[in-house]
């Protein structure tokens, strides 16, 4: 899966998200607006596909690539200078993932 082009985050009623033309970050819709930077938005939509396709495949079928690129996200995720940032709440983590899902991982986890 590949990491979502500008033109692939625009408004979206039902997923909630939206991509701000006139900067390069993303915005949450709704009560919780967290801005994030469109590379930390588009890394954690490579580790969440990476992370499935490691899952998918069957132990001993060659999974040492995926690994490898699973271990180098996480890296690029986890010291992003946006972390360092006064936006970059206790709860910005959980956010960039259900962000980078297309916002429906609360929503369908609850029903």
């Amino acid at each position: 899966m590949r990491a979502p082009a500008i033109s692939d985050l625009r408004h979206r009623p039902n997923r909630g998200f939206h991509l701000k033309r006139k900067s390069n970050m993303c915005f949450g819709w709704g009560v919780n607006q967290r801005p994030f930077p469109l590379d930390l938005v588009q890394t954690q939509t490579a580790w969440s596909a990476t992370y499935r396709a490691l899952a998918a495949v069957g132990p001993g079928a060659g999974t040492t690539v995926l690994r490898r690129r699973l271990l180098r996200l996480s890296t690029r995720l986890w010291w992003h200078p946006y972390w360092t940032t006064a936006e970059a709440g206790p709860a910005a983590r959980a956010d960039l993932r259900e962000h980078a899902r297309g916002g429906s991982g609360r929503e369908a986890g609850a029903a």
